[in-house]
């Protein structure tokens, strides 16, 4: 599975866990949701959310907790802005709207120069 997938994969965990503590059931039709919409045909084990927690924490400083009361997974919130998580968030979703946008080059137009270095 590619790195987009995979980053693909994590949006659909923070989106569905942003709005509301769910249930591993609740998250997985989600994704499969978001899968039908984009076009993708991806699989969503246990052991993937797993290991999808473990990547969601490292990279994006989010920590997915379990309450066992309720039996729903919800995400722990931090004081500390998390710049880096963002910006990768932003640039992902940024290349989706890209892709998912029929005939792109009518609307926006990519510079074909290399970047200079720091302004």
């Amino acid at each position: 599975m590619s790195l987009s997938d995979t980053y693909f994969r994590h949006l659909c965990i923070l989106r569905k866990l942003q709005k509301a503590p769910a249930t591993q059931q609740d998250i997985k039709d989600y994704y499969e949701a978001q899968c039908e919409t984009h076009g993708y045909h991806f699989v969503f084990s246990s052991r993937t959310f797993l290991r999808d927690k473990e990547d969601i924490l490292s990279l994006y400083k989010k920590d997915i907790r379990y309450d066992g009361s309720t039996k729903k997974y919800f995400l722990e919130e931090d004081d500390v802005p998390d710049d880096f998580g963002n910006r990768i968030t932003d640039a992902y979703n940024t290349y989706l709207a890209l892709n998912m946008a029929d005939d792109v080059a009518a609307y926006v137009h990519l510079e074909k120069r290399r970047p200079q270095g720091m302004e």
